[in-house]
């Protein structure tokens, strides 16, 4: 990397920094208990909705998937104004069983009330938020289905699938526009009731919209595939820009610019699973 490329990163960096709470991202936090004989640390890490959560105790290299059990976010302080508040817990899910309830709050770049409860016999043990000395260095995790997909949220578009069986899957994603930064997003893509994951960068334009690759979770192979656009259809849209979920009608909808236009590729499934375009519509205002 040149000099001229390395400053643009760092000042990405600092820029993120100052306008995202950095769990939007992917970004893991370690946290050290108190009140405790002997310090007890650990990393958790998440996406911004909550899914694809993990922890990872210190000295350790297992990842334990964290379930999702409830994420509210507070948006009563916006006309003071304040950051939105952001709260999560998490079952712990150790070898299948629910051994455990972490739980964490989010305001901005302030992350506090994290804490534990283990199960087998009640003990609570509360955590405080340790800052990492070193720079971010971009590197994100999601733990899905038993899953491990490691990614970056900028620098590279390498995405890596580690497998239950040990299998190992690499590939790249879309590439990320100079000074652009990736999020990673769980959603249900197929509406099959189970999650899948998609990993968005801002177009290389204006910048105005994003461009996803969708990966859809196969429950009988257990494996991860790429969502392919349709090879029949008149669509706008170059990709999958800005995609909308409409759980309603079973639909997904991407959106793109185009001049001083808004246009919009509608999709759904057909019997077999397959990705079908059905209309395109241009909104002018």
């Amino acid at each position: 990397m040149n000099n001229l490329a390395s400053v643009k990163l760092l000042s990405m960096k600092l820029l993120l920094c100052l306008l995202f709470p950095l769990a939007v991202f992917g970004q893991p936090f370690n946290f050290k208990s108190t009140g405790t004989k002997k310090p007890i640390e650990l990393t958790l890490g998440w996406v911004a909705n909550g899914k694809g959560a993990y922890v990872l105790y210190k000295g350790k290299t297992e990842l334990i998937p964290l379930k999702l059990k409830s994420y509210k976010r507070d948006t009563s302080k916006r006309s003071d104004p304040q950051p939105d508040v952001d709260s999560y817990k998490w079952e712990e899910m150790y070898q299948g069983k629910v051994t455990g309830e972490y739980g964490v709050t989010v305001m901005l770049k302030s992350i506090s009330d994290m804490y534990y409860i283990r199960h087998s016999d009640g003990k609570r043990f509360s955590f405080n938020y340790v800052e990492d000395t070193k720079s971010y260095d971009g590197k994100a995790t999601v733990l899905l289905h038993g899953v491990r997909l490691d990614y970056a949220v900028y620098d590279t578009d390498e995405l890596r699938f580690g497998y239950p069986d040990r299998s190992i899957k690499d590939l790249s994603l879309t590439a990320l526009p100079d000074g652009g930064a990736r999020r990673a997003v769980v959603a249900d893509y197929n509406f099959d009731g189970i999650d899948d994951v998609a990993f968005s960068v801002p177009d290389g334009g204006m910048g105005v919209y994003r461009i996803y690759d969708i990966f859809i979770y196969n429950p009988v192979s257990k494996k991860f595939t790429q969502l392919q656009l349709p090879k029949v259809g008149k669509m706008v849209c170059d990709g999958l820009c800005d995609v909308r979920i409409d759980k309603k009608h079973k639909q997904l909808t991407t959106s793109c610019r185009g001049g001083a236009s808004w246009h919009m590729d509608y999709y759904r499934y057909d019997k077999v699973g397959k990705l079908v375009w059905l209309k395109s519509g241009t909104d002018n205002k």
